[in-house]
């Protein structure tokens, strides 16, 4: 890479991060909204009383309810620190998070691919989709972009190690994946994300076939697969009580309604809404669910077909299903409604499918 490249591509960056940014620029001057945001920060004392040991001591204690995510907990307590209860300046540190997530966006995609043009633009539909607004808008879901963050900046070294080797990218990988947990649960999939990542588009090990790109791939991740074990062992033992079990037919019926719901509201943007009470049980029809598993197994069954002309749609369903899986109620229960949210890290996937597109049309 020359000095003029490296140049381009931080202007780039910097292009991504100011795009998504913009965009969410009226929340500066937003306040908290009642679901959450009041009673988790603007009315959490542990945030605003005490001693800084105290607060610290509180962010990083296993609390009696909600997930453990003490790196989400200490960033509130900065913002409560320099903005008190205004709810503006903790917006604003959500977009400005997110306008550094965006710019790491762009540098995986065009590390990955190669592609500068069709790796910002890439990015920029995946910041600018209407399903970001959660993430970004509603301060609590802070969690989503900084454990996104951590989980770029992990998928950025290992790239580097797929490429050149090395125990230091390897290393900052896992440390990366490690933080991205101490900021929401949600990066448990990453293991999984890597391999896919070697097959397509790093290329490694697949002139060994699938058993042998098993063998290579595998022991090479499981330090990430123990990462992932600790992790969701542990969370799931902070949901006991939290949420209330479900039956399986209901959960499989549940979780099919999720990614096809999904899908469509990726595709077809309207009607979005923060909480949809049509997913609650006995609201889900064995019907429905059962067109939403057919329409999901044609969209597998094409992508599979197509995966040799287009490999990097097949990479893109998988992300996407891999993505969605500890968040689709199958694992999880049955009053865990899904929603656009849920889509913040399973879409970058699919937003990399689309560079080679992208760049093909440029």
């Amino acid at each position: 890479m020359t000095f003029a490249d490296g140049h381009k591509r931080l202007y780039l960056a910097c292009a991504a991060a100011l795009g998504a940014a913009a965009l969410y620029l009226p929340a500066a001057s937003f306040d908290f909204i009642s679901l959450d945001d009041h009673s988790q920060i603007a009315a959490n004392p542990a945030l605003y009383s005490g001693s800084w040991a105290e607060r610290i001591s509180w962010a990083l204690a296993p609390p009696p309810e909600f997930f453990y995510h003490p790196l989400t907990w200490l960033s509130f307590m900065a913002d409560a620190a320099l903005h008190g209860t205004d709810g503006g300046g903790f917006h604003l540190t959500n977009l400005l998070l997110y306008g550094l997530y965006c710019a790491l966006v762009f540098l995986f995609f065009e590390k990955t691919t190669g592609s500068k043009a069709a790796s910002l633009a890439a990015t920029l539909l995946y910041a600018l989709h209407p399903m970001r607004v959660e993430s970004v808008a509603w301060v609590i879901e802070r969690k989503d972009i900084l454990s996104g963050i951590f989980f770029v900046i992990s998928l950025i070294f290992y790239e580097r190690y797929a490429r050149r080797g090395g125990a230091v990218p390897y290393l900052s990988a896992l440390a990366a994946m490690c933080l991205g947990f101490l900021s929401k649960p949600i990066v448990v999939t990453l293991p999984i994300l890597l391999m896919l990542l070697d097959w397509q588009p790093l290329g490694r090990f697949r002139e060994k076939g699938l058993t042998g790109f098993l063998k290579k791939s595998i022991p090479e991740k499981l330090p990430f697969f123990a990462v992932s074990l600790a992790g969701s062992l542990y969370t799931m033992t902070r949901m006991e009580g939290i949420i209330r079990p479900a039956a399986f037919a209901f959960r499989l019926e549940s979780s099919a309604l999720a990614h096809f719901t999904l899908l469509k509201n990726t595709l077809f943007p309207f009607n979005l809404a923060l909480l949809d009470r049509s997913q609650q049980e006995p609201l889900v029809s064995l019907g429905a669910s059962v067109a939403a598993g057919a329409a999901l197994a044609a969209v597998t069954a094409g992508v599979i077909i197509a995966r040799r002309k287009h490999p990097m749609l097949l990479l893109g369903w998988a992300w996407v299903l891999v993505g969605l899986f500890p968040v689709n109620g199958l694992l999880a229960t049955g009053n865990g409604l899904w929603s656009d949210k849920d889509t913040f890290l399973p879409h970058l996937g699919l937003a990399l499918a689309l560079v080679p597109a992208l760049g093909g049309l440029w």
